[in-house]
């Protein structure tokens, strides 16, 4: 479920929609994801190491 503002109208119209609703909005979804900041991690990833076959 996505919570979409819908240009030209006011907070109060957002309304919940199904991801499968929106599929003809990806660009302006991957757009919007772009920006927002990315969360910062609590602690750093850890590289794993593998045994050479």
């Amino acid at each position: 479920m996505k919570s979409p503002h819908w240009k030209g109208f006011g907070l109060e119209e957002n309304s919940w929609e199904l991801a499968e609703n929106l599929k003809n909005c990806g660009d302006l979804v991957q757009e919007f994801n772009s920006i927002l900041p990315k969360p910062e991690t609590k602690y750093q990833e850890k590289k794993m190491r593998g045994k050479a076959s």
